[in-house]
Formats: C-alpha cells, sequence, structure tokens
C-alpha cells in the first residue's frame, strides 16, 4: 500500500474540503445578507436594495472578511430612542 492510514486520512479529508468549498456559493449568502440587511436598514432611514453592496472575501488566514456599504437618501424620525436598548 502507497498510503499510510494516517496519509488516506488526509486525502479524505482534503476530498472533503473541497467537495465542500465547491458547494459554497458566496453569490447566495450575499443575496441573503443583502435582503436581511435591507430590513434592518429600512426601519431607519429609506434605502433602495440596490443600494446595498456586499463582498465577502476569504482571507489567507481562512477567516472571512465582510465589506458592506449603504446608501439611504433620508433618515426616518423616530420621537425618541431608549436609554437601555
Amino acid at each position: 500500500m502507497i498510503f499510510s492510514k494516517n496519509s488516506e486520512k488526509n486525502v479524505e479529508r482534503l476530498k472533503s474540503v473541497l467537495i465542500s468549498d465547491k458547494q459554497f456559493n458566496s453569490q447566495k449568502l450575499e443575496r441573503v445578507l443583502k435582503s436581511d440587511i435591507y430590513g434592518l436598514l429600512s426601519n431607519y432611514c429609506v434605502v433602495e436594495p440596490n443600494d446595498i453592496d456586499i463582498e465577502i472575501d476569504l482571507q489567507k488566514d481562512g477567516k472571512y472578511h465582510f465589506n458592506i456599504s449603504a446608501t439611504s437618501y433620508r433618515l426616518k424620525i423616530f420621537g425618541s430612542l431608549p436609554e437601555v436598548y
């Protein structure tokens, strides 16, 4: 046998990672996040879905970096906000 048991486990683990990586769809996640953020922001300001941009970047250390920007034309007026959230 060419591979030891540890090597075979590592190969299987690598295959699993590659398969799951292919299944990750960042565009789908971006659409879901955009929808959720739109719902949140629309409670506080006038914003259109096209005015929200989301970028998801995979860093070298394996962590994800989210860059979210939104443009609003007007803030909604509130009577007063509570002191404690």
